[in-house]
C-alpha cells in the first residue's frame, strides 16, 4: 500500500479549524480558572485529602484545555511555519496560557511548600496521580515565591520561547540546492535529509556540505539566539534557583540524579577508544582512505538533531516500576508490530511544503496527570524516515496497548513503559 503525503488533520481537536470551539474553550479556560482562585483560601495542611483531589482534578482540566488550546496552534504552525495567521494565533495563546498559569500556579507552589509529614496523607490517597505529586515536591528546593515564579513565566514566554520562535522562523525557509543526477533540486531540510542517507557516498557528502554552508550563512544571527537561550537556562536554573550545574534542572526533571548522568558522561569519555576503534577496523574493511565522520557521511548511525531537540523537553519523569506487576512488563516487547499496519501508516500525516518531525505534544487530549502523548509523524517520501521516528511508533504501541493500565497502576507503569516503548520502537523498524 502506497504512503500518499496530505496536510495534517487537526479534527480530533477542532474539527475543520471550528473557530467557534477554539474560543469557546478559551473562554471556558478563563472561567475556570477564575472559579479555581477561590480555592486559595481552603489549602490548608489539615484539609481532608478527600476535598483536595477534589481541586486537584480541577486542576487537571484546566490543564487538559491548556494543553489542548496550545498543541491545536503549535500544530498548525507546525504544519505551516510561514502562515502569519498561525504565528499569531500561537503567540495569543500562549499569551493566554501563561496568565491562566500565573493565574492557578498557587495551588502547586502551597503543595510544595508543604513538609514532608504534611505531604503524605495527600499523596498516599491520591491514587493514579502519586508519583506526579511526588516529582512536583522534588523541585521544592528551587521553587521561588509565587510573584517571582509569575515574573519568570512571562520571561519565559517573552523571551527564551520568542527566541526558539524567531530561530524556527529563520530556519524553516530555508532552500537548499542539490544536483542530483545533472539535475538541480531545490529542496527543504526535511527533503536534503533524505540524501543524506542515500546508498551513494557523494550524494551523502553534498547533502551534508549544503545543510552546514547554508546554515553557516547565517552563523551569527543563529549563534546569538542559542547563547540568548542559554545565556537565559543558566541565569534561572544556577543564579535563581540555584541548581548545581545547568544540566541538573533537566535531569530533575527527568528523575536522574546527577551522579547517574555524570557517571554515563565519564564511562563514555573513558572507553572513547571504543569508537575510534570501531571506525579504524571499518575503514579498513571498506578499503576507504579516510572518513567524512564530521559530515556524517560514513556513519553507521543517525541522529535527528531536531527530533533530539525537541524530545529533550518531552522526556518523562522517572523510571521506577516497583509496585507494577512485573508479568505486564514484558508484554510492550510482544507487540512490536502493534502500530505497524496499513491503516496506522496511512492515517500519519504529512506537512506543508515537504515539512518532516515529530512533535511530541504532552498529554495532549489526555489526563494531564495521567501522562498521555499525542504523537504526528511526518514523512518526506525516503524510507528511513520511517526509522528516524521509530520512538514515535513505540509511543504508538504504548498508547493503544496500555490505555487502560494508566490509572490501575499509577504513572509509574508509564514512566517504565515510555522506556520500553523506545526499545519496542527500534526492534521493529
Amino acid at each position: 500500500m502506497e504512503f500518499t503525503q496530505s496536510k495534517w488533520s487537526l479534527d480530533d481537536l477542532y474539527p475543520e479549524g471550528n473557530k467557534e470551539a477554539f474560543h469557546a474553550d478559551i473562554d471556558q479556560l478563563k472561567q475556570k480558572a477564575e472559579a479555581f482562585s477561590a480555592y486559595r483560601s481552603e489549602l490548608q495542611p489539615s484539609m481532608d485529602p478527600k476535598r483536595f483531589m477534589e481541586i486537584l482534578r480541577d486542576y487537571e482540566v484546566i490543564n487538559e484545555i491548556s494543553h489542548k488550546l496550545g498543541g491545536y496552534t503549535s500544530l498548525q504552525v507546525s504544519a505551516d511555519t510561514q502562515n502569519a495567521a498561525y504565528l499569531s494565533q500561537m503567540v495569543q495563546t500562549r499569551a493566554a496560557i501563561t496568565e491562566i498559569s500565573n493565574q492557578v500556579m498557587f495551588f502547586e507552589l502551597w503543595f510544595r511548600g508543604l513538609s514532608d509529614e504534611e505531604a503524605v496523607p495527600f499523596i498516599s490517597n491520591a491514587e493514579g496521580y502519586r508519583y506526579y505529586l511526588s516529582s512536583m515536591r522534588n523541585e521544592k528546593p528551587h521553587t521561588l515565591s509565587e510573584g517571582e515564579e509569575q515574573l519568570i513565566n512571562v520571561k519565559n514566554m517573552n523571551g527564551r520561547s520568542a527566541m526558539v520562535n524567531i530561530y524556527n522562523a529563520i530556519t524553516n525557509r530555508y532552500v537548499y540546492d542539490l544536483t542530483i543526477d545533472g539535475e538541480v533540486k531545490h529542496l527543504t531540510r526535511g527533503e536534503l535529509m533524505s540524501y543524506a542517507r542515500s546508498a551513494k557516498r557523494e550524494e551523502r557528502k553534498e547533502a551534508y556540505e549544503e545543510l552546514y554552508k547554508i546554515y553557516a550563512n547565517d552563523s551569527n544571527i543563529l549563534g546569538q539566539i542559542y547563547q540568548s537561550i542559554a545565556r537565559d537556562w543558566d541565569l534561572e536554573n544556577q543564579n535563581f534557583r540555584h541548581y548545581n550545574t545547568p544540566i541538573s534542572a533537566r535531569n530533575l526533571w527527568n528523575d536522574i540524579p546527577d551522579e547517574v548522568v555524570e557517571l554515563l558522561l565519564t564511562t563514555c569519555q573513558k572507553n572513547k577508544n571504543v569508537f575510534t576503534d570501531f571506525y579504524r577496523w571499518k575503514k579498513d574493511q571498506l578499503g576507504v582512505d579516510c572518513f567524512d565522520i564530521g559530515y556524517g557521511v560514513d556513519l553507521a548511525i543517525h541522529v535527528n538533531h531536531v527530533a533530539v531537540f525537541k524530545a529533550a523537553n518531552h522526556v518523562h519523569d522517572g523510571f521506577n516500576v516497583s509496585d507494577v506487576p512485573q508479568e505486564l512488563v514484558p508484554q510492550a516487547f510482544s507487540l512490536a508490530g502493534a502500530s505497524y499496519q496499513p491503516c496506522d501508516v496511512a492515517e500519519l500525516d504529512g506537512g506543508v511544503d515537504g515539512l518532516l518531525g515529530i512533535i511530541y505534544l504532552r498529554k495532549l487530549g489526555h489526563s494531564f496527570v495521567g501522562h498521555g502523548d499525542y504523537t504526528h509523524i511526518g514523512f518526506d517520501g525516503a524510507e528511513r524516515v520511517v526509522g528516524r521516528f521509530r520512538t514515535g511508533f513505540g509511543y504508538c504501541v504504548e498508547q493503544s496497548a496500555f490505555s487502560n493500565i494508566w490509572k490501575s497502576y499509577d504513572s509509574k507503569f508509564h514512566n517504565c513503559l515510555s522506556l520500553l516503548s523506545s526499545l519496542v520502537g527500534r526492534s521493529f523498524i
